[in-house]
């Protein structure tokens, strides 16, 4: 008999033991769930959740709004830089676009760098095209106090004169 009062305990206590586990775990699921409610509506990706928390906190700092393509080359935003006077959107390491109050100090001519230079009127805006082999490289234009400049940092990723002009047409 000792030996089935001494199983039936073991077996008693292993049950109890699994028994609060389970309630463990239960509890911490519905603590979790109390402090990371999960919401059906509108759901997004986490990276587009980052990007809009990212764009609404640097245009509250800055103080004016920016919208401009949410890809360059193909790369999607990865950070903001916000000042007052300026808000530059950085896509990895290949190009940014900043919108800034035209400064009345004088701008250093980045023209020596680029070996064809020109301006296009682009949806009534004057454009000016910076770059080499018949891709662009930089562009920019001013308009209502503003300069706009949408720059792409390595020939690699040069694109074509269409291409930009989709980046401009979308920056405001």
């Amino acid at each position: 008999m000792k030996i089935i009062d001494r199983r039936s305990i073991i077996i008693k206590k292993k049950i109890i033991a699994a028994a609060a586990i389970v309630v463990m775990l239960i509890l911490t699921a519905v603590l979790i769930m109390i402090n990371y409610p999960v919401s059906t509506e509108n759901q997004q990706s986490t990276e587009s959740m980052a990007v809009s928390d990212v764009q609404q906190n640097s245009e509250q700092s800055a103080e004016f709004n920016f919208v401009c393509t949410d890809r360059l080359c193909g790369c999607p935003e990865t950070e903001r830089r916000t000042t007052p006077e300026s808000v530059e959107v950085v896509f990895f390491d290949i190009g940014t676009i900043i919108k800034e109050y035209v400064s009345e100090k004088e701008t250093v001519s980045e023209e020596d760098r680029f070996g064809e230079v020109s301006e296009k009127v682009i949806n009534g805006m004057l454009v000016s095209l910076k770059g080499d082999g018949g891709k662009v490289l930089l562009a920019s234009r001013s308009d209502n106090g503003f300069k706009y400049t949408i720059r792409i940092n390595s020939s690699d990723y040069a694109v074509s004169t269409e291409e930009m002009t989709d980046y401009i047409i979308s920056t405001r």
